[in-house]
């Protein structure tokens, strides 16, 4: 019975992670915030800058990957739904008629792991097998409804 309880007690602290490791991504925020599930929309509209604070008020800071990155490529298409490059045009063209410039694109996840920890609106991703133990930030599920 105990060793039921007890995987009982893992499976649930780590169903967000292993729902989203399917999608071969992690969505990370920093531990400051009281959320615990955000939609694929909500994620979208943080990303593309159409919403620019989290619903506690905190200005929203998106961290993204590289280019070349496995992890973005999983990111753009089972989340934002979309190719990479009419992402870079979307920003290109932000950056031409508003200002606004494409969320900060780091190397790793390391990187993505230290940004969102220094931040407190900080979002970003990482792959699923990469380690949050020991850091400021928390993982979060991905929701099929609008939750942000």
């Amino acid at each position: 019975m105990k060793n039921f309880f007890l995987f009982l007690v893992y499976f649930l602290l780590a169903w967000p992670r292993l729902s989203q490791a399917e999608s071969g991504i992690v969505i990370i925020i920093n531990a400051q915030q009281p959320l615990d599930s955000i939609s694929n929309e909500a994620i979208s509209n943080y990303y593309f800058k159409k919403k620019k604070q989290w619903p506690s008020g905190t200005n929203v800071r998106f961290v993204d990957h590289g280019a070349d990155s496995a992890v973005r490529k999983a990111f753009l298409s089972k989340v934002l739904k979309t190719a990479a490059s009419e992402v870079d045009l979307f920003w290109i063209g932000q950056k031409l008629y508003t200002g606004d410039s494409a969320p900060l694109k780091v190397r790793s996840d390391a990187m993505v792991i230290q940004f969102v920890a220094s931040f407190p609106g900080a979002i970003g991703y990482i792959s699923p097998e990469t380690d949050l133990k020991n850091t400021k930030v928390k993982s979060i599920k991905i929701m099929d409804s609008d939750k942000d």
